[in-house]
């Protein structure tokens, strides 16, 4: 995915310099320039639906998983459940006209995540009444 100009309102990490460069590229050069973050960030190119089993094996050698793919919300619940299962943190990112939101979910066990907010199980192990319950998630998934 590429920055483009009708775009560029919606992205917090580049500017219209940017204008038909890789996303991932310019989002890990903004946090090398311009964050002191102490981690080592890795931009991987590759077709995350796809290639899953490497976005599986990328999660477990990572401390946390920074999501901002807009594939859709199975691909937002697939995140949330592989990191809830190997108890590292998820950070979500999203934009709304001009303004930002992230969340924070710590991955570990006993603490909510983003689709379990009154669950503190593991996502894959949810039982029939948190998938099929009003505000549940399978209503979250259709909406």
């Amino acid at each position: 995915d590429v920055y483009d100009a009708n775009n560029l309102t919606r992205q917090c990490l580049g500017c219209k310099e940017d204008v038909g460069l890789r996303k991932v590229d310019v989002a890990a050069r903004s946090l090398r320039e311009r964050h002191c973050i102490v981690s080592e960030v890795e931009a991987v190119h590759c077709d995350v639906v796809v290639e899953w089993p490497r976005v599986v094996e990328l999660a477990r050698r990572s401390t946390v998983v920074f999501n901002g793919i807009d594939v859709g919300l199975m691909w937002d619940y697939c995140v949330n459940a592989l990191c809830k299962e190997l108890g590292i943190p998820l950070i979500c990112g999203q934009s709304f006209g001009w303004k930002y939101m992230v969340e924070m979910y710590t991955g570990r066990e006993g603490e909510v995540c983003a689709f379990c907010y009154d669950s503190t199980g593991s996502a894959f192990a949810a039982n029939e009444s948190a998938v099929r319950r009003k505000g549940g998630v399978l209503e979250r998934l259709q909406a």
